[in-house]
């Protein structure tokens, strides 16, 4: 469904739909959907990452990723334990499951059957851990996990990356950038509505101390895949940056004057790139999960990846603090919590509604200067849930 293209004043969806998104967008995500692992850009590695322990991304020596299951096909046990960033491996030492000691090379596939005696390895109903089909965005070496319906997942996302490399100006250009850090976020808010927030340029003036320093938000442009398959929107740059810690800390790097205060880019199933100052800033890799069990509540994992001169400053800084890396780090967690709190007290409206019996009813409404992109997640949204339960 492509998004808007003219201004419109939409009503947000209710009570009941941010519900039902908070319990089902999961479903859709493993049905037909697709989950972000990480790069492939490092070989010799393994990661369970916080965000999805369940699963092990593992890039070979040959530069080729498996995502694989994290349990042990005898009885379930994690075999990986979750880190915070990618971990370096000696591919010829087997894992070991802690339960019966079944060893497993580093692709999941079983080796010995440990405590399991007079069994053999090739005897076993099931001798590896389960591998998930996966997608490697090309020349970026970003590794998505695709859900059951692969085939479609992988369409889907090829056409919102093909969207990116076309429409996203060269910002979204991973070539000189390194990961730094990994973070898993809950927040005290409903998925449906942190993702609408994502989508919503007006209420970054009021990041007054934090974003809004960086980015000009009157200087305001926007592009849509006509197929629905993406949507970017680029922020200017705001003259008062330079004079914040954070332009200081860029000028330290020597490096071109940011093109864009920021750009930030949606598909369709809620995976989102982040860039600040671009091309020669930072770029963040976001996902939004709702909680298993309490849909008013979700979790954002976000990927770091800055510039490798950023990078290099960070290294030789006796203060990690003053440093672009440090500063940006502090700024987005401030706004991050920004933005918890007022999505989390409309949650709780929400809430009060369905409470009221109230939540079938269409409320408050999207600034069509700005917002008419949640329009069109809310569509997007609803389609694919009607998919779901095949209405």
């Amino acid at each position: 469904m492509a998004p808007p293209t003219q201004s419109a004043l939409f009503r947000r969806f209710g009570a009941n739909f941010h519900r039902h998104y908070g319990e089902q967008w999961m479903n859709v995500l493993c049905k037909s959907g697709y989950i972000f692992m990480g790069d492939s850009r490092t070989p010799g590695t393994r990661w369970a990452p916080p965000w999805n322990p369940t699963r092990v991304l593992t890039v070979p020596y040959d530069g080729k990723p498996v995502i694989w299951r994290n349990a042990c096909p005898h009885n379930g046990k994690r075999l990986v334990k979750a880190t915070d960033m990618p971990v370096a491996v000696n591919f010829g030492q087997p894992l070991v499951c802690g339960f019966h000691s079944l060893s497993f090379d580093h692709v999941g596939q079983i080796r010995q059957c440990g405590h399991m005696t007079g069994v053999s390895a090739k005897e076993l109903p099931e001798q590896r851990c389960k591998v998930s089909p996966h997608f490697v965005w090309p020349g970026q070496d970003l590794v998505f996990e695709l859900g059951q319906n692969a085939d479609r997942a992988k369409q889907e996302l090829h056409a919102s990356l093909a969207f990116v490399d076309e429409a996203g100006r060269g910002l979204f250009d991973f070539a000189d950038y390194r990961l730094h850090c990994s973070l898993a976020v809950p927040q005290k808010a409903d998925a449906l509505m942190s993702i609408v927030n994502y989508l919503d340029i007006r209420h970054v003036r009021n990041h007054r101390e934090t974003l809004a320093p960086l980015v000009d938000v009157n200087d305001y442009q926007h592009r849509a895949s006509d197929s629905g398959a993406g949507v970017i929107q680029f922020m200017g740059v705001n003259p008062t940056v330079l004079f914040t810690d954070l332009g200081k800390f860029y000028q330290r790097a020597e490096l071109p004057d940011p093109e864009y205060g920021a750009a930030w880019m949606t598909t369709p199933l809620g995976w989102m790139l982040e860039a600040y100052l671009p091309p020669h800033g930072v770029i963040v890799v976001s996902q939004c999960f709702p909680h298993p069990e309490r849909w008013w509540e979700c979790t954002f994992y976000h990927d770091f990846y800055y510039h490798k001169e950023h990078v290099k400053q960070y290294h030789l800084a006796a203060d990690k603090r003053k440093t672009f890396i440090g500063e940006h780090q502090d700024i987005f967690k401030r706004t991050g919590d920004e933005d918890e709190l007022w999505c989390g007290e409309a949650t709780e409206y929400l809430r009060s509604l369905a409470a009221e019996g109230r939540g079938g009813e269409a409320w408050g409404f999207l600034d069509p200067g700005q917002e008419n992109y949640g329009h069109w997640y809310y569509q997007v949204a609803e389609e694919r849930l009607r998919e779901l339960v095949g209405r």
